[in-house]
């Protein structure tokens, strides 16, 4: 997963960029807060093109920009396949980095996003 962020009046957009996440599942796409609260900004089911091509999502969320910490990818009941940590302080366009995936029980490193 990459992800773009970018500050508006006290809320975010978001803009992701998320593969490898089986067919079928009932994703959101969640900015998380300093806090641990969850926000959605997005909600899919990946299809088959999904799980091989990848998924573009653009989304909102009512979380102050300041407080920004991660953004996840989760199904619907819970299960967390992705978190993307974000710049603490977010001031500007932020291109969050340095995931860590655990779809289909394993782990990997991909890419920094910066």
């Amino acid at each position: 997963m990459t992800a773009k962020v970018v500050p508006a009046a006290g809320w975010v957009r978001v803009n992701a960029a998320v593969n490898g996440i089986p067919a079928g599942e009932n994703c959101r796409l969640l900015v998380v807060s300093r806090d641990g609260t969850r926000e959605i900004a997005a909600g899919w089911i990946v299809s088959e093109k999904g799980e091989t091509d990848g998924t573009t999502l653009d989304g909102s969320a009512a979380v102050d920009p300041a407080d920004v910490v991660a953004v996840e990818v989760q199904n619907t009941e819970g299960r967390t396949f992705v978190t993307l940590p974000c710049n603490p302080a977010l001031t500007n366009v932020d291109v969050c980095g340095k995931l860590s995936q655990r779809a289909r029980g394993r782990s990997r490193n991909v890419r920094d996003s910066y």
